[in-house]
C-alpha cells in the first residue's frame, strides 16, 4: 500500500512538471523565433526549426514562436510564484494553438501560425503538462502558498 502525497509535497511535483513544461516550451520557442527571424509575422509557409539537419520538426512564423514563448513563460510563472492555477492559462493557450491548424485545415482559413501536424501533437504535449498539472493541485485543494496547511 502507497502512503498518499502529502499537500507540500505535491505542491512540489506540480510546481516541476509546470517548470519542466515552460521551460521546453520557451526553449522550443525561442529557437522556433530564430529561424523564423526572415518569415511572416502571421501565416504564409513557416520557417521548419532543424530543417538544415533534415529533420523536419516543427514549423514556426514569428506569431507562433511569440505564443510559443509567452505560454512557456507563463507556465515557468505559475511554477516559481506557486500559483499553478497560471498553468491553466498557459495550458488553454497551447491548446487553442493545437486547435487552430485543425480548424484551418478543416475550413480552409489562412494558417495564421504556419502550424503542421507536428506542431500540433507539441503544442497538446505543451497544453496537457500545464492543464494537468493545475487540474491536479485544485483538485487537491491547493490554493497560494499561504493557504498550504503544514502536515503533521
Amino acid at each position: 500500500m502507497t502512503k498518499a502525497a502529502s499537500v507540500p509535497d505535491l505542491a512540489t511535483r506540480v510546481a516541476r512538471t509546470q517548470l519542466t513544461v515552460g521551460v521546453v516550451a520557451l526553449a522550443v520557442g525561442v529557437i522556433g523565433f530564430w529561424v523564423a527571424r526572415n518569415a511572416d509575422f502571421s501565416g504564409g509557409p513557416g520557417a521548419i526549426i532543424f530543417e538544415d539537419l533534415e529533420l523536419r520538426t516543427m514549423s514556426y512564423n514569428r506569431l507562433g514562436a511569440v505564443l510559443t514563448i509567452v505560454f512557456g513563460a507563463i507556465g515557468i510563472a505559475a511554477s516559481l510564484v506557486r500559483r499553478p492555477m497560471l498553468g491553466l492559462i498557459g495550458g488553454t493557450g497551447f491548446a487553442l494553438m493545437a486547435v487552430q491548424p485543425l480548424l484551418q485545415w478543416r475550413t480552409g482559413a489562412d494558417n495564421l501560425l504556419a502550424a503542421t501536424g507536428r506542431n500540433w501533437s507539441f503544442n497538446l504535449a505543451m497544453a496537457l503538462g500545464l492543464l494537468v498539472p493545475a487540474v491536479v493541485a485544485r483538485l487537491a485543494g491547493m490554493g497560494a502558498p499561504s493557504t498550504v496547511a503544514p502536515t503533521d
